[in-house]
């Protein structure tokens, strides 16, 4: 019996049988429907070897699991929390809940994985993969490099395809479409390729692309959320500059989708969200010139969770419409109380040890910005930082800043140092603000709700300037007159993230139900924007209003035409309520079971 045999026929005797499973639902390994060892196998044979079911790897430090091995152990911990570890192995995901992490006083479980993967490296293993899922109807999911907050890259019970070895990138310098659409150049990624290995390899051919800010994150699930970069505040979102993609839709076929060929599910591949209308394969996207920046680091700090702070704080986001429309972009962090970090703290801007911080200058506002070259950064960010040190408090504020003359764009970005991520049990809620929620308020009353939406926690707020001019203006050059980005982007100059994290199981209500009041306070700045969907909480009950806004029904359509029967299927993805999941809330691996709804 070869090794792939002995494994379908211990994976489907795992749980035992029910007695009757409805047909409309998907199948588990525990339901008769669940395809037989002989179906896998056939599978497994078109796809020359690349079907897999690994056990989760986390088992290895686990006692009581048979896979249990010391020394294996302790290698996998000198890699666990590497974000490169986990986009190259088949089935982990940088976030997965807790169901097998290499902690032996947690539990392990595969639960949080999928009962196979497919090791798709080219198009023909994806179309056999979703072929198999469209026929068989087990629950399919995607993953490329796994770095995924809502939990899309994971499936209890499903059948994955890995999409992380669908590698290459290829730029087109004399592609007409470019130049048409406000470009020099075209570049075709291949969708399991990472964001630093692209910026390395266009930068070779003189251009920039819009990228994911962490090297690490995957091209696929990025582009089809939008996609915000550190550059999108000149040229647009990542979804606003495709110009193609390759496909497999859920009957199978693999197809070229652009403004002219199918460009009903070309808008809605373009931020109508990943893992909902059909695989991507690659994506061709337009390249702009080779971009010279400055950058311009700051900190600014004063008492730990004072008013000062939270004042300071207030001030500086009334501030950001001004010097974005001045050509700021970049990241910031509103940090309430950085020695409650400890060493985490040296991953903001400063290399900050926080042992060392003075009382006084424990509450931290932090960013690094970047500028065009035609920009004067000093000459736009001094008007603020005078006007902090001038407010009036009781608890003086301290600024301080290093600028940097031009760069070109790679250079600079490829010193940040990507934050170790690997299966921490992590969930962010995040809301987009305009000038109508950051500059209509008093700075009192802002202050007050910045603070609200700590939640009284040592946790940063993340701020993404990563809009403003750039993404208001992308309409005006997009193929097909438009693609489906939440409108709410197009108004919006901050991207305001707020992460919750929990130590096991049975801490997660508590910690989600703390997240969304404190999401609660952004939204109530600005009630009608929404949010950035890649980087939100997958629970929300207001998700179709939130993360796809008036473009909902549009795209409700798009899923009906191009996946009638459900084949892709992810938590608070377009058409996901139109089934019914039991044994959790659905996220990831929640899912006991998915049955269509009458």
């Amino acid at each position: 019996m070869s090794t792939f045999t002995l494994l379908t026929a211990v994976l489907a005797t795992l749980l035992p049988l029910s007695t009757s499973t409805p047909q409309h639902c998907k199948p588990m390994p525990n339901t008769p429907n669940w395809p037989s060892p002989t179906a896998w196998q056939t599978l497994n044979n078109t796809l020359n070897g690349h079907l897999l079911s690994p056990p989760p790897p986390g088992a290895v430090c686990h006692p009581t699991h048979p896979l249990y091995n010391n020394a294996s152990c302790t290698a996998l911990l000198t890699s666990w929390t590497s974000s490169d570890f986990h986009a190259r192995n088949p089935i982990t995901s940088d976030y997965n809940d807790d169901t097998c992490r290499p902690d032996p006083t947690r539990p392990c479980s595969r639960d949080g994985y999928p009962a196979y993967t497919v090791n798709a490296t080219e198009a023909a293993h994806v179309a056999a993969a979703v072929r198999f899922a469209r026929d068989t109807g087990v629950r399919f999911v995607v993953k490329g490099t796994g770095h995924d907050f809502p939990g899309r890259s994971a499936g209890r019970g499903a059948l994955s395809v890995h999409t992380h070895w669908l590698r290459g990138v290829e730029v087109l310098h004399e592609d007409p479409r470019a130049a048409k659409y406000g470009g020099v150049a075209a570049v075709k990624i291949g969708a399991g390729m990472r964001w630093g290995e692209v910026y390395a390899a266009v930068a070779k051919e003189n251009v920039t692309v819009v990228g994911g800010a962490d090297l690490n994150v995957g091209v696929g699930g990025w582009t089809g959320g939008g996609g915000h970069s550190p550059v999108s505040s000149m040229y647009g979102l990542g979804a606003d500059n495709v110009l193609e993609m390759e496909v497999v839709t859920a009957d199978g076929e693999v197809r070229t989708i652009n403004e002219e060929c199918e460009p009903d599910l070309f808008w809605a591949m373009r931020g109508g969200g990943p893992g909902t209308y059909a695989v991507m394969l690659s994506v061709t996207m337009r390249a702009h010139p080779a971009t010279m920046l400055s950058t311009y680091a700051f900190s600014y700090s004063t008492t730990a969770l004072s008013a000062a702070f939270w004042n300071m704080t207030a001030y500086f986001h009334t501030q950001i419409p001004r010097i974005a429309d001045a050509g700021a972009m970049g990241y910031y962090f509103t940090v309430p109380n950085i020695t409650a970090l400890g060493a985490d703290a040296s991953a903001f801007p400063g290399n900050i040890d926080a042992t060392t911080v003075d009382a006084s200058q424990a509450g931290l506002l932090a960013g690094l910005l970047l500028f065009p070259s035609t920009a004067n950064a000093t000459e736009i960010m001094t008007p603020l930082e005078t006007a902090l040190a001038a407010l009036e408090q009781p608890h003086p504020i301290h600024t301080s800043h290093t600028a940097t003359p031009p760069t070109d764009f790679w250079t600079i970005w490829s010193q940040t140092q990507p934050q170790s991520v690997g299966s921490t049990n992590t969930r962010l809620g995040s809301w987009l603000l305009g000038a109508e929620g950051i500059t209509s308020k008093p700075v009192p009353e802002l202050a007050a709700t910045l603070a609200a939406a700590s939640g009284g926690l040592p946790l940063p707020q993340l701020g993404h300037m990563v809009a403003g001019p750039g993404v208001r203006n992308a309409p005006k050059r997009l193929p097909g007159g438009g693609d489906a980005v939440l409108p709410a982007w197009r108004d919006a100059y901050t991207h305001v993230v707020l992460p919750a994290g929990w130590a096991g199981a049975e801490d997660e209500e508590a910690a989600t139900a703390a997240l969304r009041r404190r999401v609660g306070a952004l939204k109530s700045l600005q009630p009608g924007s929404g949010a950035y969907y890649n980087e939100a909480d997958p629970t929300n009950e207001a998700w179709k209003r939130d993360y796809y806004g008036e473009n909902y029904g549009r795209l409700a359509a798009v899923k009906g035409r191009w996946d009638p029967e459900g084949v892709f299927w992810c938590k608070a993805c377009v058409g996901s309520d139109e089934w019914v999941v039991s044994g959790g809330e659905g996220v990831g691996q929640e899912a006991e079971r998915l049955c269509r709804k009458a």
